[in-house]
């Protein structure tokens, strides 16, 4: 008998559209003889202490019933168990979210109809595992993401955009509102950047985004050339732009052409340190953490994930 998918359910992502296909879900894989486990989350952070419990009981397959934000906590989970080996861990999503955006990259079902086949495919890829570190009250931390980070204005509008999400409001069109509202009042910041040794100093950032794979925002192709498993991080940095030409640029967020501007840079490294005057706001999977001074690099830990057959 092979080994159960233990699933980790937010039954609050997309303002409780994941308690809705809880029951859907579970009668689709029933149907399909898929063997699972499942337990909802209580309150914030449960899914880390889910999953980090799932995996030190013996667990090694894993699904994150919920948005990018679960995803997050699952992989927080699992790094906290202390696994770092490719072979130990297989997760995919089962995504309820409002942005979804880890799973564009991976072509992950969005319709609860395709998930039994996602899992008995057995098709299996790798990608890797970014750690960013900052403080806070002068204490040290550090969080794990799959997806992509970001600074500066991708975080200023992500802060408003979650706010809105937590109010029943979320979805694509919610960020491209919370973006336009947040042009009025965020200016660009100088900052000292740091790529493997090459060092960019007082340079100014209007925004970057630090990515493992493509998309965030709910679609938005801030990483467009990203590799999952390529061991670097993807780095695309705006520097002093106009209000105007972020407008103008919408749809190339969309696109990933909105990296041909000329205020927009690509780089490429394993190891990325911001830092700067005045502190940078600072997300990961569209989860708001903290600010700069902050470090990006890849962990130890690789993940296997379930995506379906190409």
């Amino acid at each position: 008998m092979s080994e159960p998918w233990f699933i980790i359910h937010n039954p609050k992502s997309a303002s409780g559209r994941g308690a809705v296909l809880r029951e859907k879900a579970e009668a689709l894989l029933k149907a399909a003889g898929v063997d699972y486990r499942l337990e909802s989350t209580q309150f914030g952070g449960h899914a880390s202490h889910l999953a980090q419990a799932a995996v030190e009981n013996g667990h090694r397959k894993l699904i994150a019933f919920g948005g990018d934000g679960t995803v997050n906590e699952v992989v927080n989970g699992i790094h906290q168990s202390g696994l770092t080996l490719a072979s130990e861990v297989i997760l995919t999503q089962f995504p309820t979210g409002t942005g979804n955006d880890w799973r564009r990259t991976h072509g992950i079902p969005t319709k609860a109809s395709e998930w039994p086949s996602m899992l008995i495919q057995n098709s299996i890829i790798t990608q890797d595992v970014g750690i960013v570190r900052w403080q806070e009250s002068g204490l040290p931390k550090e969080r794990c993401f799959v997806n992509i980070a970001g600074l500066g204005f991708e975080s200023y509008a992500g802060l408003l955009a979650n706010t809105q999400k937590a109010q029943g409001k979320g979805g694509v069109l919610s960020y491209v509102a919370a973006l336009l509202k947040s042009l009025r009042k965020y200016q660009a910041e100088e900052a000292s950047i740091n790529l493997d040794h090459r060092f960019y100093e007082s340079t100014l950032l209007y925004s970057a985004a630090i990515g493992i794979c493509k998309y965030n925002g709910g679609g938005m192709k801030q990483c467009p050339d990203a590799d999952p498993d390529d061991g670097l991080f993807d780095f695309t940095r705006i520097g002093q732009i106009s209000k105007l030409d972020v407008i103008r640029n919408i749809p190339g967020l969309f696109s990933g052409k909105f990296v041909k501007h000329p205020s927009v840079a690509q780089h490429r490294a394993k190891r990325i340190e911001v830092s700067g005057p005045k502190p940078i706001l600072l997300e990961v999977d569209g989860e708001n953490i903290g600010a700069s001074p902050c470090v990006f690099e890849m962990s130890s830990l690789k993940l296997r994930v379930a995506v379906p057959k190409r």
